[in-house]
């Protein structure tokens, strides 16, 4: 969804005048990507593949965090929302698609902003809400942090995990 993230920052930098766009992760579209990078004259840098310590202090100098997943022709979608939740856990507020696992690790409007599958200008209007009003991206920040911490524990999900182990077992044997 990378090309979409790219049409949402031109779409952006046209209604508001700022932002910029720092790419983590490589692969088989980074030339495609360069290519419309220059072709949009966007300011946007392509990081390639980080160590997770880079992530994580790219995330801490971000606004937000987007993520623009969509589904492949082959059918294939975000599983779960992995980044979606690293980025709140560093208390960021996320940008994405209503796509795949993502929408199940924001709370819309709380966490974060969710736009229809492949809609670059309304995930374009999430991010231009974020930017315009900084409280509430700090407060979404927190909310996403502050429910990371309470329900994605390790600890917690596995504890639950092993219940529903324990459930299933229990109810074998009888």
């Amino acid at each position: 969804g990378c090309m979409h993230a790219l049409n949402a920052l031109r779409i952006v930098r046209r209604t508001s005048g700022s932002g910029r766009l720092a790419i983590i992760g490589d692969g088989p579209l980074r030339a495609e990507l360069s290519s419309a990078v220059r072709r949009m004259e966007v300011p946007c840098e392509f990081l390639g593949s980080q160590p997770a310590e880079a992530v994580r202090s790219w995330m801490n100098q971000a606004a937000m965090v987007c993520v623009p997943s969509v589904t492949a022709p082959s059918g294939a979608s975000e599983g779960f929302g992995m980044v979606s939740l690293e980025a709140q856990a560093s208390g960021r507020p996320v940008v994405g698609f209503r796509t795949g696992g993502i929408p199940e690790t924001i709370i819309e409007g709380e966490t974060g902003l969710l736009a229809p599958a492949e809609d670059d200008e309304q995930l374009a209007e999430c991010i231009v809400r974020f930017l315009r009003d900084p409280e509430f991206r700090r407060d979404a920040g927190r909310r996403g942090a502050r429910r990371v911490a309470e329900t994605f524990d390790l600890y917690r999900q596995t504890r639950e995990l092993e219940s529903i182990y324990g459930a299933l077992l229990g109810e074998t044997h009888c």
